[in-house]
């Protein structure tokens, strides 16, 4: 098991690596939206297009929990493991998405929330 200063430093690694594979991960999702000639989004589209995606993952639970009455049942898919995995996924390409808009690095950011939360656990010790 590891202790928590291993693991901060193992996660100042990462972030350092991250940084690089974030930039090939714009790279790629921006390579995406040309070769499919998808207009880039603005910042307000690519929100809402992540809350539609988590919305649909958030259907997938739903339908898993059972004991819900639906309204019209037919037009609602069972609960799919893969289907969900989908999901999560498309949320976390318009999230990323996002982010890019703004200039922003998402997983940075990430990383660094992770590691600020770390830091406060480890001196309220």
């Amino acid at each position: 098991m590891r202790s928590e200063d291993n693991y901060l430093e193992e996660l100042g690694a990462f972030q350092r690596l991250g940084l690089r594979f974030s930039w090939d991960l714009e790279t790629l999702i921006r390579d995406y939206y040309s070769k499919r000639r998808l207009k880039w989004p603005s910042t307000h589209s690519a929100l809402l297009w992540a809350l539609t995606e988590l919305a649909e993952a958030a259907e997938q639970l739903l339908s898993n929990e059972g004991g819900w009455v639906r309204n019209n049942p037919d037009q609602h898919e069972d609960y799919d493991p893969a289907r969900l995995e989908e999901e999560l996924g498309d949320t976390i390409f318009m999230c990323l998405v996002v982010g890019y808009t703004v200039g922003m690095d998402p997983l940075r950011a990430m990383l660094m929330k992770v590691q600020k939360k770390l830091e406060e656990e480890i001196s309220n010790d």
